[in-house]
């Protein structure tokens, strides 16, 4: 079964600067090897120009700094977290 994988972080993968960050694209290489499609949304766009093409050259689509979606909030009904209160994979369009 094939999945569409959501991955949000605060910032954008660094693979050059950050172990975390090396082991979190093999993650994402993988779910891509097997067929899954990703969508990674950062919270901030911290040197997005560097970092959003390797990613986006693997097939990964990429959203970052898009506060004024965030703002809006889900666009459906979301379920609980424990220190936000709502969390959902989907926004307004």
């Amino acid at each position: 079964m094939k999945m569409n994988i959501l991955i949000v972080h605060e910032a954008l993968p660094q693979p050059d600067r950050n172990g975390c960050d090396v082991r979190l694209m093999q993650i994402a290489q993988a779910f891509l090897a097997q067929g899954h499609q990703l969508t990674y949304v950062a919270l901030t766009g911290l040197d997005r120009d560097r970092y959003t093409p390797p990613l986006e050259r693997l097939g990964i689509k990429v959203y970052s700094e898009d506060i004024e979606r965030f703002r809006r909030g889900p666009a459906w009904p979301c379920f609980p977290t424990t220190n936000t209160g709502c969390a959902s994979a989907a926004w307004r369009n």
